[in-house]
């Protein structure tokens, strides 16, 4: 996909309905990639609501020279021996599936220039 530096807030569908985006933070941030995974976990940490209280979460670091680092806290409702299986299933659907998913909007809705309404 092509970047470009306009900020788009809403779409509209081709049957009229209007939906707002939020986006996430950019993978490219000029404030280097530390303060991005910061934001990222400010993000999720924000997204808890009564009934889906944050109760677990994972860091993975990827560094230059190959090597990774990882710190986790698991929620008591998954057994260990599922949480890696559970974490794949997530990735997957969020990384990988993620980029159907833009296809598939891309052909059902239409982009509207503007500010927020």
């Amino acid at each position: 996909m092509t970047e470009f530096a306009a900020r788009i807030s809403r779409v509209r569908m081709k049957e009229g309905a209007d939906v707002h985006i939020i986006r996430p933070t950019p993978t490219e941030s000029h404030e280097g990639v530390a303060a991005v995974a910061m934001s990222h976990a400010k993000m999720i940490a924000g997204n808890s609501s009564p009934g889906g209280e944050l109760d677990g979460c994972v860091t993975i670091g990827l560094y230059s020279d190959g090597t990774s680092a990882i710190g986790y806290r698991s929620p008591k409702r998954l057994p260990r021996a599922l949480l890696v299986a559970y974490l794949i299933e997530v990735l997957r659907r969020d990384i990988i599936v993620d980029n159907e998913a833009e296809e598939v909007f891309h052909s059902m809705f239409e982009w509207v220039d503007g500010g927020a309404s």
